[in-house]
């Protein structure tokens, strides 16, 4: 059944740091860009790897250093100690965590703007799109969702985005109706489902000091039902309160945020370790749309702070989780960027990743978390 979503825009929320001129005249730019030829690859070549079942997971404005490194001595006086000690811990040791800066590795994001919905929409799409701000509306080519559901003949339920930002709608989905999903402060509903029922009674009566968003709690607990009761074979999990207590400067909400996140993906793995043959098939990806700026200016991220282009991925998969040491354990020097997610999780699938039904991404296959032989047609 598809649920209601939210289409239309409220007040602006998010923090902007290009104004409409500037919107208008770098879409143009872009569109000149954008019409340069690249190579085709034939809409029916299809990698080896066996089908499987993906869960993306994004956590808005997450910084490097606190996966990493932990506590930020010039925000707090807490002693250092891992804010992530399940990602960065236990769970690195079943899969690669790449975007430790200081080690040499890096992961950019692919737009300029490093703001939200431009971070979304590059995520889906597989390319950098012409957006700049939050306010450039919806996506207007085929996401990694629609194509899912096309290549593989899925049903509208069996590809999920549940998000706590109203907004994330613009970036999954050109055709409005296309998957199933739920953003923002509003009921999910499904039949015959108690559960879902109950926490949205919850959410109703919890609305945040924020707009355009509900708690994160709410939506963790809504995807983690979901997974349960519906075993999508793809679910795309949207966490939001972070940016949130960022923006408003609050470092020790942050840090809180952070660790809740921690151990939620320690419940999610739990849990998939716990559905059988699903589970065993579902690979895990971890990442963030945007970092935020160095120092005090940590509470900030765009064009004006150099550091929120940094960001981090981390994967786990049915190959990761038996591969060599040397492969989960990245070495120095390896880059990556939002491009190459698409084309990672396309692979998973077994499906060769394309734009559009023919062209080339510009993003590769990150081979450490689908395996060698998926990177190769």
């Amino acid at each position: 059944m598809m649920i209601e979503r939210a289409e239309g825009f409220r007040p602006f929320r998010k923090r902007k740091s290009m104004d409409a001129f500037l919107e208008v005249w770098r879409g143009i730019k872009w569109a000149f860009v954008a019409s340069a030829a690249v190579a085709t690859l034939p809409a029916t070549t299809s990698f080896s790897a066996e089908p499987s079942n993906v869960v993306l997971v994004t956590l808005d404005g997450v910084r490097w250093q606190e996966v990493f490194h932990g506590i930020d001595p010039g925000q707090s006086t807490e002693p250092n100690t891992p804010v992530f000690p399940f990602l960065s811990g236990e769970l690195s040791k079943q899969g690669p965590l790449y975007g430790d800066v200081l080690r040499g590795d890096t992961v950019t994001v692919a737009n300029k703007a490093q703001n939200s919905l431009p971070g979304y929409q590059s995520i889906m799409a597989g390319a950098t799109q012409p957006c700049f701000t939050n306010m450039c509306g919806r996506i207007k080519v085929e996401t990694l969702q629609e194509r899912l559901i096309q290549d593989l003949k899925l049903q509208p339920e069996q590809v999920a985005t549940i998000a706590s930002w109203e907004k994330i709608s613009l970036a999954v989905e050109h055709v409005q109706g296309s998957h199933f999903i739920n953003a923002g402060n509003r009921p999910l509903k499904l039949e015959s489902n108690e559960r879902s029922l109950e926490i949205n009674q919850q959410q109703e009566a919890d609305t945040p000091n924020w707009k355009d968003a509900r708690y994160d709690k709410y939506t963790f607990a809504h995807a983690m039902n979901y997974l349960k009761s519906k075993r999508p074979r793809f679910l795309f999990i949207s966490l939001n309160d972070s940016d949130e207590w960022g923006h408003k400067g609050k470092y020790e909400q942050y840090l809180a945020t952070l660790r809740q996140h921690d151990a939620w993906i320690k419940e999610l793995v739990t849990t998939l370790d716990e559905l059988g043959d699903y589970g065993k098939q579902t690979t895990l990806i971890v990442t963030t749309d945007h970092g935020r700026g160095d120092g005090n200016d940590w509470n900030d991220h765009g064009s004006g702070y150099p550091g929120s282009k940094s960001v981090w991925i981390y994967g786990r998969s049915p190959y990761s989780k038996t591969a060599p040491k040397s492969i989960r354990a990245p070495a120095a020097k390896q880059n990556f960027s939002h491009l190459d997610i698409r084309p990672t999780i396309e692979a998973t699938f077994g499906l060769a990743p394309k734009l559009d039904g023919t062209t080339t991404p510009p993003g590769r296959i990150i081979e450490a978390i689908v395996g060698p032989k998926a990177s190769k047609n």
